[in-house]
């Protein structure tokens, strides 16, 4: 059985459990966090749809689903939602066929209202120069949701590879992971997704710090300005070594 659930951000746990019953269940944390997660098997994988009709989109193969709650903005409801899936129905698919695959579910993420997000203190790069980029930094750059890799590129890939947007419901962000064990483009890898979405306030208290949480309004034009500060130097960089910056790039409200 393929169980198909809906949820968004916003939404109160009491709502998910009366809504789902016997499927979600609740843990706590010292914090005094909420967490409210569910569980399916390999063999009966769910199938979440997230967000309101204008954003909405469909995640197959689930493996599990978590939203957060966070009393210190205990208004908020869910602030942010987790989701594992795996790329097919079976684990070993071929490289390329994984591609395509990945592919067509970046695609339709672009036609629900999102654009690309690029932190704002990383360099505003698009297409094949994101790729030599992100070969020389640490995995949390993400690619060009708008760029095709071909196969060599992706055989490439490292481990673990992030995409992310953003719409006026949140952040999106999206983490491929594979077996680099199973690296022969002539034979079948194992690839896994991890889905993870965000209010457009829970960004913000991410942004500014755990410690400036409780009070982000204040410090946020202060954070913003010094991660852009380290975006133009890194730009900076970049431009004397002869690579073109997306200076069409525009940050999303707020920043």
């Amino acid at each position: 059985m393929n169980e198909r659930i809906h949820i968004q951000l916003g939404q109160s746990g009491d709502d998910i459990l009366e809504n789902y019953p016997g499927l979600f269940s609740m843990s706590d944390h010292p914090s005094g966090a909420k967490f409210h997660a569910a569980r399916w098997t390999k063999d009966a994988r769910g199938t979440v749809e997230i967000g309101p009709s204008e954003t909405l989109f469909v995640i197959h193969h689930a493996l599990s689903a978590t939203g957060n709650y966070s009393p210190s903005f205990a208004n908020e409801n869910i602030i942010e939602w987790n989701i594992n899936a795996g790329l097919a129905e079976s684990s070993p698919i071929m490289h390329d066929a994984a591609r395509k695959q990945f592919q067509s579910i970046r695609a339709n993420l672009r036609k629900g209202s999102r654009h690309r997000y690029i932190d704002p203190d990383a360099p505003r790069l698009s297409g094949e120069n994101v790729l030599r980029y992100a070969e020389s930094t640490p995995s949390v750059y993400g690619l060009d949701t708008d760029y095709e890799p071909t196969l060599d590129e992706w055989m490439h890939l490292p481990g673990r590879t992030l995409w992310k947007l953003w719409s006026k419901e949140g952040y999106l962000t999206i983490a491929l992971s594979r077996d680099l064990s199973l690296n022969d483009v002539n034979q079948p890898g194992a690839y896994f997704i991890e889905f993870n979405l965000r209010s457009e306030k829970e960004q913000f208290h991410q942004l500014v710090g755990a410690d400036k949480r409780t009070v982000w309004q204040q410090a946020l034009r202060a954070e913003i300005k010094l991660l852009k500060e380290k975006r133009q130097q890194a730009e900076s960089t970049l431009r004397k070594q002869g690579v073109n910056i997306d200076e069409a790039y525009q940050d999303p409200p707020g920043f």
